[in-house]
């Protein structure tokens, strides 16, 4: 028999390696800190993954095994027992879990107690129809203990080789992961958040194995990483996925005893002609054209525009999205008619479909959400993609388009489709699109009361208007939960006098607005009325609590807030002191407050503030945080009010 050449695993990476020799330390009993991080509630003190083919009765099967071990300091950390394990469910087979071992340790100074994990206590738990999961808590867990546990996976999905997650929550002394590949499977690995590994090492098994009447070798690679710290959640990003340390793995080709080479990965093109050739998006889009063009033919002499809404308020009042995001039609074109539901390839490959059918130029773009992590144009990984939207051209001008969330105005994607840039599958294709918005999302908040020093009341009404993408979470929040909607303005101050007056609720293409009467309380302190002119309307704490930040700041939009009050003074008192105008303008940022008096028994309190940009470097993170100290500050002074001759002998 003949010996295999080995062509296993290409390397896509921006850094050098260098060979180290992880090592894991001792139990981690005496551990009383993370040396590299001691504020730390826990740490990591090993964490093993292992991936290997093993054969089936006629072909490989992955096997997936994991092992970790964890130090718990802070009863914080306690969470870290609570171990749950995904596992996905395919057509015709489905990922299994077996030999899990869980051991809880503690020390007491004289003995060590064992406790272990009780297999009755191992339950299983759907998630939906694609993800099932099995769940365990380890037992007698307090602060001091070692935790332990370790199980196994087998998968038959060779397209998808585990990945693996260097970084955590708490951070990690060793994280170590073992890749033993034979020759009939080659991927590409993509490695992130790190310059290079501080272990590597990859060489040749002398174990025969044999395959087909074949003998071969399999090549063992080991990734590790030392002292890694924990990962810090910050607010205001665009995905953990985009950041934490990590190396991911897409199937490239499979090599077959024949001699038969089938590539899985290779081009851009190469990749726009596995979409355009699939049953579940471009033969998809071709039956949708013909729905277009029979069922929409009265659209054929419209304008553009008009023939956009009407295909896509079609799409938002007759078709309902299922929960599941993909860039695959899950159902044929038929069931999906038919049952009126799917996932959001679905719905907008047949939207687009239909666009074509009566005459507009549409193209799809396959994107990665806001929750899957950003894609790069350097890695044509299918994997890395898990929706599909709409580029179209209406009346000359490109437009992105989505037609899942009956929320949306037709002029608008979803705010989770915000993710960087989309790629245009067509023909050929290396082309890209920015998925992004320049426009702002604003909020307008008009208020006029007058003060009652017999009662200690502010009585009065206000406006709020809310555009782009606010008005669009405004109006969700309210049609979902009228009630929790409006305790929501009652915890800021405003005692309803009357029901919300809420404007065009059922028209999602105008902006979402309301008006309310009101009244509130104000201090009354030795005949000092005391009261903010806003009350808890603007931000009370500030977002940015760290002290430096690392990552870029994702807002997904930009923002712009206003607010104005005018205040009818009560006759015989006057404001004791207006305050002080603030202006700041720079490339990033807005603030403008200018208080002033108007006639003889009014205040006007006018204030602006705009986020620029929908994305800030870390480097902007010290003037983010000034800003809004600075709107906490002005927008939420107290204004005191006196008696006329009070202020006189001042």
């Amino acid at each position: 028999m003949k010996k295999l050449a080995l062509l296993l695993l290409h390397f896509i990476c921006f850094f050098s390696f260098q060979n180290l020799i992880g090592q894991e330390g001792d139990s981690g009993m005496k551990l009383t800190q993370c040396e590299f991080e001691p504020d730390a509630p826990a740490v990591v003190i090993f964490d093993k993954g292992k991936t290997e083919f093993l054969k089936g009765d006629r072909s490989f099967y992955i096997s997936y095994q994991r092992h970790k071990r964890v130090k718990i300091f802070k009863e914080s950390a306690f969470d870290q027992a609570e171990v749950e394990i995904e596992l996905y469910i395919g057509d015709s087979d489905l990922e299994t879990v077996g030999d899990i071992k869980a051991t809880t340790y503690n020390y007491d100074g004289t003995k060590l107690e064992v406790a272990h994990l009780d297999k009755n206590q191992i339950f299983k738990e759907p998630i939906n129809k694609y993800w099932y999961r099995k769940k365990f808590t380890l037992p007698n867990v307090k602060e001091g203990c070692v935790i332990e546990y370790s199980y196994s996976i087998r998968t038959p999905y060779f397209m998808h080789l585990p990945d693996w997650e260097f970084q955590s929550d708490i951070p990690t002394i060793y994280s170590e992961y073992r890749v033993n590949m034979t020759p009939f499977y080659t991927y590409t690995y993509r490695a992130q958040g790190f310059s290079r590994f501080d272990v590597f090492e990859n060489k040749e098994s002398f174990n025969d194995r044999t395959f087909a009447g074949m003998i071969f070798n399999d090549m063992n690679y080991k990734f590790g990483m030392k002292n890694i710290p924990s990962f810090k959640d910050e607010s205001y990003i665009s995905s953990r996925e985009d950041y934490i340390q990590k190396i991911d793995f897409q199937l490239s080709e499979i090599n077959y005893p024949s001699g038969y080479t089938k590539k899985y990965m290779t081009t851009w093109p190469d990749l726009s002609k596995e979409f355009l050739d699939s049953q579940g998006f471009g033969k998809y889009i071709g039956k949708s054209e013909k729905i277009g063009s029979k069922q929409f033919a009265h659209l054929i002499d419209k304008p553009e525009q008009e023939k956009l809404n009407v295909v896509l308020n079609h799409m938002k009042a007759n078709f309902k999205p299922n929960g599941y995001t993909n860039k695959w039609a899950s159902k044929t074109i038929k069931e999906f008619t038919k049952e009126k539901t799917g996932n959001t390839a679905n719905i907008n490959l047949m939207a687009l479909g239909i666009l074509r059918g009566i005459g507009i130029k549409a193209e799809p773009v396959i994107i990665s959400t806001r929750d899957h992590g950003k894609v790069s144009d350097q890695f044509p990984f299918s994997d890395l993609f898990n929706n599909v939207i709409i580029l179209a051209t209406i009346d000359g001008k490109q437009k992105l388009l989505d037609a899942t969330d009956a929320y949306c105005p037709n002029n608008m994607i979803p705010a989770r489709c915000y993710n960087g840039k989309g790629y245009i599958v067509k023909e050929d294709s290396e082309a890209w699109v920015h998925v992004r918005s320049i426009a702002a999302s604003m909020t307008s908040t008009t208020m006029k009361y007058a003060l009652n020093p017999e009662t200690n009341l502010i009585e009065g009404f206000g406006h709020i208007r809310n555009s782009g993408h606010t008005s669009v979470s405004e109006r969700k929040k309210y049609n979902r939960d009228k009630d929790e909607f409006v305790n929501k303005l009652k915890d800021k101050g405003l005692d309803l006098t009357k029901d919300l007056s809420v404007m065009d609720i059922d028209d999602n293409s105008k902006i979402f607005q309301y008006d309310f009467t009101f009244k509130s309380e104000v201090d009354n302190i030795d005949g000092h009325i005391i009261f903010a002119p806003f009350l808890k309307l603007p931000n009370q704490t500030n977002p940015f609590k760290q002290e430096k930040r690392e990552l870029a700041i994702d807002i997904v939009y930009p923002i712009s807030e206003s607010y104005q009050a005018e205040i009818e003074i009560p006759t015989g008192y006057q404001i004791e002191q207006l305050p002080e105008a603030y202006s700041n303008n720079s490339e990033n940022t807005q603030m403008i407050f200018n208080a002033k008096k108007s006639g003889d028994n009014k205040v006007l309190i006018r204030a602006t503030i705009k986020l620029k940009k929908p994305v800030f470097a870390a480097a902007t993170y010290p003037e983010l945080k000034r800003l809004f100290n600075k709107v906490i500050e002005k927008l939420n002074q107290k204004i005191v009010i006196v008696k006329d001759q009070e202020v006189a002998q001042k």
